[in-house]
């Protein structure tokens, strides 16, 4: 489906308008000047899927919150150690469910239901603050899913390779060295998706996606990194939000997998 005229230039002003914020929000390497390791970093994020789903919150409110989380830990003075990253995963949760949300979670549903008590009111909301300004008030940045559901909203994407898409953008999350530019992240998932469940996209997509002068190698290195990941992606136990999706090693290669809602039943049985 191609879309109109107007509709491409909502596009591109748009776009031009979410590239210009994430330039200033770029996340590189997170974790370098702290004590934290990289699995427990991907075992909050994993986390972050599974609150998420539980109380309903966007999708959105996911991406955020690691972004959040990230771009703290990047820009903090204070070296943070393992033990830190609870309290820091489920403050920038509380964080961006205020800014997304229609009915965001209360600090005590934060602190009860989410933290089981280990996680004090009054420390969500020190170290929000903290978060807050060591952020400059700057939390209102651009994330994948704000690039995904414009294309593919205006170029009409089915929405079985936008779920397939999210779910790579998902996993994409787990792994700090995955991190970059919200929109390079969207395009490599988008195309990856697409040649993964044999689905041709539109020539105009791919020529908006390819824009980036970075594009084809850093889809070859997110390939090869899904590759080298895959078997420790499977632990991660909410990775996979759609289970409709399974990623499969064979013969040397990759692939997404659709599985029918009957395949799904047999495979839980």
């Amino acid at each position: 489906m191609k879309g109109s005229l107007s509709q491409l230039m909502f596009l591109d002003q748009v776009m031009n308008f979410l590239k210009a914020k994430e330039k200033v929000s770029l996340i590189q390497n997170a974790l370098n000047k702290h004590e934290i390791n990289e699995s427990l970093r991907a075992k909050m994020v994993d986390w972050m899927i599974e609150v998420i789903t539980k109380f309903e919150l966007s999708i959105k409110t996911f991406f955020l919150s690691v972004k959040i989380m990230d771009k703290y830990l990047q820009l903090s003075c204070t070296q943070h150690m393992n033990n830190d990253i609870l309290l820091i995963g489920i403050t920038c949760m509380f964080i961006a469910t205020k800014l997304e949300d229609v009915v965001s979670c209360r600090l005590k549903t934060f602190v009860r239901a989410i933290g089981h008590g280990k996680i004090k009111a009054q420390d969500i909301i020190n170290m929000e603050k903290i978060i807050l300004i060591t952020l400059g008030f700057e939390i209102d940045m651009p994330v994948c899913v704000d690039f995904l559901t414009l294309i593919c909203g205006i170029y009409g994407v089915p929405d079985y390779i936008r779920k397939a898409t999210e779910n790579l953008l998902i996993i994409f999350q787990l792994f700090s060295n995955l991190q970059n530019h919200p929109s390079l992240e969207t395009g490599c998932a988008l195309y990856l998706a697409s040649k993964f469940l044999n689905f041709e996209l539109n020539q105009e997509i791919i020529l908006f996606l390819s824009s980036s002068t970075d594009f084809s190698n850093r889809v070859h290195f997110m390939k090869e990194q899904l590759y080298l990941h895959n078997e420790g992606i499977k632990k991660y136990k909410n990775a996979f939000l759609y289970t409709n999706f399974e990623l499969v090693t064979s013969n040397s290669c990759l692939y997404f997998k659709y599985l029918s809602d009957e395949e799904i039943i047999i495979n839980a049985q």
